[in-house]
Parts: structure tokens; C-alpha cells; sequence
């Protein structure tokens, strides 16, 4: 005898009510992969016992197979989402709220501010520069023939000078100072002095 028909004389002898405990199974699958969180296995699990199922009736009875097989397919996916119901309360926000809990730093308490006994300058800079270099190189350069657009930054860049010698700087007049140093700079290496 060939192993296909031994399979379907076997299914042929085998009782009707052994299809529905077969599909009762279905059930208790629904229910661990829920619970196990294997929603991958649950589809497979259904398509194998509803397989068998279905094989064991239509052995017996064509049209049967054919109801249980309609009814079958209503049912799975039906009973999945009734043992989401019978989960429980859902977790809002699922596994990024349950990593942040588990790795998330203790919140240590802030620092008493620091009480200073002393009166501190916002980064005061000692103005010790020597700009005497820098004024030579502008009383050389307005000496020269210089665009009027050079002669007008010349004349801004002494006016800063005069301003800045001697008194502690901020950042803002570090910054202005550096501008005017390089002002000076680009100027002297334009006209070649």
C-alpha cells in the first residue's frame, strides 16, 4: 500500500468528534502565545490543527469538512482577539516606557549654589596688552592713500584702541579687540606696509 492512502484510510476510521477536540486545541495555543507574547507561533499552530481538522471530517463528509472549515477560519482570529481582552491592562507605552524604567539615572539632587564672598567681574580680562605696535601700524596706514572705505575703518579701528587701553575687558570687547587687530592686519597687508 502507498503511505497517502494508509494516511486517509487511517483518517477515515478515525470518530467525527476526534476534529472538533483537535480544533478545541486551538484554545489553550491562543492562550499560551498570548501569554508568552509568541504571536508569530499562533498562525502556524491554528493552520496545523485546523489542517488536520479538516482533513479527519473531509474523510468522512465533504460538506462537513467544508462548514467546519468556514466556521474554523472565523474562529481563529476571533479567539485571538478575545484573549487580548482577557489580557489584562495594556501597558502604555510598551517597551520603551519599561527600558527607560530600568535604565534611567537616579535624579540626584542639585547643587547649592555657590556663594562667592568676593565681587567677580563677569571673566574679566587685565587689559596688560601693549597696543603700541598696532597704533604705528594706523599712523602708518593714514598716512598712506587709503580708499575712503579704509580711511572711515582706520578711523574706527582708533577710536576702539582708545577706548579699550587700560580697563578690564568682557568677552564682548575681547571679541571687538580681536576684530580690530585683525582689521589692522588685513589693512597693512593690502597696502604693504
Amino acid at each position: 500500500m502507498r503511505p497517502l492512502s494508509l494516511i486517509v484510510e487511517c483518517f477515515a476510521r478515525a470518530p467525527w468528534w476526534l476534529a472538533f477536540a483537535l480544533a478545541a486545541l486551538v484554545l489553550p495555543a491562543a492562550v499560551l502565545c498570548r501569554a508568552f507574547k509568541k504571536r508569530g507561533l499562533y498562525a502556524p499552530a491554528c493552520l496545523a490543527v485546523g489542517g488536520v481538522s479538516f482533513a479527519l471530517l473531509a474523510a468522512q463528509n465533504a460538506q462537513a469538512a467544508l462548514l467546519f472549515g468556514g466556521l474554523y477560519a472565523a474562529l481563529c482570529p476571533s479567539l485571538w482577539g478575545v484573549c487580548a481582552l482577557f489580557r489584562g491592562k495594556l501597558k502604555k507605552g510598551g517597551k520603551r516606557d519599561a527600558l527607560y524604567e530600568k535604565y534611567r539615572p537616579e535624579l540626584a539632587p542639585p547643587a547649592p549654589p555657590k556663594v562667592l564672598c568676593y565681587d567677580d567681574a563677569p571673566r574679566a580680562f587685565e587689559n596688560d596688552m601693549r597696543l603700541d605696535h598696532a597704533a604705528e601700524l594706523l599712523k602708518k596706514l593714514s598716512k598712506c592713500r587709503l580708499t575712503p572705505a579704509d580711511r572711515l575703518e582706520t578711523d574706527v579701528i582708533a577710536r576702539s584702541f582708545e577706548r579699550l587701553k587700560g580697563k578690564p575687558l568682557g568677552e564682548d570687547e575681547v571679541r571687538s579687540l580681536n576684530d580690530a587687530l585683525s582689521s589692522v592686519l588685513k589693512l597693512t597687508a593690502k597696502y604693504k606696509l
